[in-house]
């Protein structure tokens, strides 16, 4: 049904409560991601209507809640938003946290996947924990770039945009394994995305047969190993949260 349609039959107040959560959504999303974009706000509140999202965000600005903010990176100059002073206060904040934003095209490209796998989980009402709050924990020999938890798994989640080379895809699954065996996480799944899919990085890591242990040990990868390591690609995580289901 047209959504220009339900929402006339809404009462105001109807209106209002939609609104208002939606908003408190957003807030709440900035303030454990720092940064995000429009269209990534608008797959967090199930709005189809991109110009719906941002004449939200505008508003929301007005409210002096959040500022926008440009990014330039190779495809050209992009808007960003995050929270000010007064939309952490907004949400319980009683000091807004320290943080500069900073980062290179290709890491910008690599959040703003994230936070789409991220919503996606959040819209399935699963838990997911970020980077950043694992990294405060200091309890990982790898850090993925989110843990998915669903029906007492964790799942560590790797986005992946390029291959490694053979050592660097080494050293990696040295440290996820080693995050398995010490049940840290269930399985490790690695999300393919445009410069690589997930059959080529499958092939590449079923190719490994020894990894270096602690004091340079050599380990035998097993094949009972490699069951911990599991490929999609970007657009099947949808189905593949389903499937967990």
């Amino acid at each position: 049904m047209n959504n220009n349609l339900v929402n006339m039959r809404l009462s105001k107040k109807e209106k209002y409560i939609i609104n208002s959560t939606r908003r408190i959504k957003i807030l709440e999303f900035l303030a454990s991601n720092i940064w995000s974009t429009a269209y990534n706000l608008s797959l967090l509140i199930d709005v189809n209507h991109l110009e719906y999202t941002r004449r939200l965000m505008e508003r929301m600005i007005e409210d002096g809640l959040i500022v926008k903010r440009e990014f330039s990176c190779l495809s050209g100059k992009r808007i960003i938003y995050l929270l000010t002073d007064f939309g952490f206060l907004e949400i319980g904040y009683a000091v807004k946290p320290k943080f500069n934003f900073k980062t290179s095209h290709q890491n910008f490209i690599h959040s703003e996947l994230v936070q789409q796998l991220q919503i996606i989980a959040m819209n399935k009402n699963l838990e997911w924990r970020s980077e950043k709050s694992l990294i405060k924990s200091k309890e990982y020999k790898s850090y993925p770039d989110g843990l998915l938890i669903s029906n007492h798994q964790k799942i560590s989640i790797e986005l992946q945009r390029n291959r490694y080379s053979l050592e660097a895809l080494k050293n990696k699954i040295a440290k996820c394994l080693a995050d398995c065996l010490s049940a840290k996480f269930n399985k490790v799944l690695f999300v393919c995305a445009d410069n690589l899919n997930a059959e080529v990085m499958q092939k590449a890591l079923h190719s490994v047969t020894i990894l270096k242990g602690k004091n340079h040990q050599d380990i035998h990868f097993s094949d009972q190993y490699k069951t911990y390591f599991e490929f999609i690609n970007f657009d099947e995580f949808q189905n593949y949260l389903q499937n967990l289901s």
